[in-house]
């Protein structure tokens, strides 16, 4: 790991820095000081006893120098400490980035655009339009570390993580708690860590993928060029490493005031619309997380709660002697789909799959709130390769994500049963291909022109005359 201090220096780890480090995160600019200008820096001012830091960028040189007022020797900037010449050591900081910003004895979010003296707009307001709450990278690194400060663009002290936490919930609706670190973040559920990364931007699309990979405890190789398919790899590496099933429940959603599952019944197949991305177990991008659904996503490992707080209903009319009751669902990716292990009960050609979670229909601090169950509609594929492996889509026409109580006498007419089905996984959008004039099979290859005459005459119009 390369820090700064009054010039570059390298440690194996971040564990042996003597005295710790300091960490800067900020939004990149146009023209970023490089690794490759630091140790030129370096090498020059070797030869006449000079401090590279004097001729740095300002953010480096002024970083350092906040960092060295607060009792820091050493500070570490994501855009000169990490050699991306050499795909070995991105991959490592990449992968490692989270890790390096949770050892860090302080975080300075140097907030370039947000001026120490107030705008008409007021001080709360300068603050909220910045743009580093909307940037992908930044998200680990408002989380990760143990204290953040933050910084006006003169450099001065806007103010702490702490002192702001009310206010930066509102901007990223992450839980005060998680900000305040009264609760591990990654004890909260997977689909509501995925929503606080909806509407943030990065300047490679493969980056919304691996600016999360900390925050999901999850080591990928980045291939930079993969396009979607980053994503795409990232969930997959969530499904074989968390029991948590909220990973799914993204997309259109309903609330539990929507009819309950008779409404149902009248769900119409696929059939040629499983095009759409919303129809597929995974999504393209964490976009349609929304906040306000997904954000109040817990994870409950009873499956057997599925009905209204005081009328809990099992699986079976025995819980003691039913040794599932208390299963999960489960999701196993196959050549052909998805395998999924999972409760759920028929409601005309529909199915209903409870997704062992919950949605908080209310503010969790007040009475009269409870959660709710999270059912995922699936609808039978009528072009599935296999007639013997019922495949299913999920929901599209109508929300793709339901909560409601299932209570007692609706039990009676929808039997709730633990069964193995498969589920598209995964829509690979097909890249379109320009039009070209059509050539005609009977034209030998000597000939001159190949193109019927017909196609000439439509491709020019009135240029050409018989």
């Amino acid at each position: 790991m390369w820090v700064l201090s009054a010039e570059l220096h390298y440690f194996t780890h971040p564990e042996i820095i003597p005295g710790g480090y300091a960490i800067l995160s900020h939004v990149w600019g146009v023209k970023e000081q490089t690794f490759q200008d630091t140790q030129k820096l370096r090498s020059t001012c070797s030869w006449f006893w000079q401090n590279p830091r004097d001729y740095s960028s300002e953010n480096v040189r002024t970083s350092c120098i906040v960092a060295q007022r607060d009792g820091h020797r050493w500070i570490w900037n994501d855009t000169c400490c990490i050699d991306k010449s050499s795909s070995a050591e991105l991959s490592e900081a990449i992968n490692s980035m989270y890790h390096y910003y949770t050892l860090a004895d302080v975080c300075y979010a140097y907030l370039a655009d947000v001026p120490s003296t107030p705008t008409d707009m007021g001080a709360d307001m300068d603050f909220r339009r910045s743009s580093w709450h909307t940037r992908g990278w930044t998200l680990q690194e408002l989380i990760a570390p143990p204290f953040l400060i933050f910084l006006f663009a003169d450099w001065t002290r806007l103010g702490t993580r702490v002192d702001n936490a009310q206010l930066l919930t509102r901007i990223t609706h992450i839980p005060v708690e998680a900000l305040l670190r009264e609760k591990e973040v990654q004890a909260l559920s997977v689909a509501q860590r995925m929503s606080w990364a909806f509407g943030r931007r990065t300047t490679r699309v493969e980056d919304r993928a691996y600016s999360l990979l900390g925050m999901f405890s999850i080591n990928m190789n980045p291939v930079y060029g993969e396009g979607e398919r980053a994503f795409q790899r990232l969930q997959e590496e969530i499904m074989k490493q968390s029991i948590d099933p909220s990973l799914f429940a993204w997309g259109a959603s309903v609330e539990p005031d929507y009819p309950a599952p008779e409404r149902w019944k009248s769900l119409d197949n696929h059939n040629s619309k499983h095009i759409h991305p919303q129809s597929y177990l995974l999504t393209p991008t964490p976009d349609i997380s929304s906040p306000g659904f997904s954000g109040s996503m817990i994870f409950n490992q009873n499956i057997s709660e599925v009905t209204h707080a005081g009328e809990t209903q099992c699986c079976s009319t025995d819980p003691k002697s039913d040794p599932n009751i208390r299963s999960i669902p489960t999701f196993t990716i196959t050549p052909y789909s998805c395998l999924a292990r999972i409760a759920c009960f028929r409601t005309g050609d529909c199915l209903l799959a409870s997704l062992g979670c919950q949605w908080w229909n209310g503010v969790l601090s007040t009475d009269d709130s409870w959660p709710v169950p999270v059912w995922l509609p699936l609808t039978p594929c009528p072009d599935a390769q296999d007639k013997s492996r019922p495949l299913y889509h999920t929901g599209f026409f109508h929300p793709r994500v339901v909560a409601f109580h299932l209570h007692k006498n609706q039990l009676e007419a929808h039997k709730l049963e633990w069964q193995e089905i498969y589920i598209a996984l995964w829509h690979t959008t097909p890249k379109p291909t320009s039009p070209s004039i059509p050539i005609d099979a009977e034209y030998h290859s000597d000939a001159r022109f190949r193109f019927p005459w017909e196609a000439i005459q439509k491709a020019f119009p009135g240029w050409i005359a018989k």
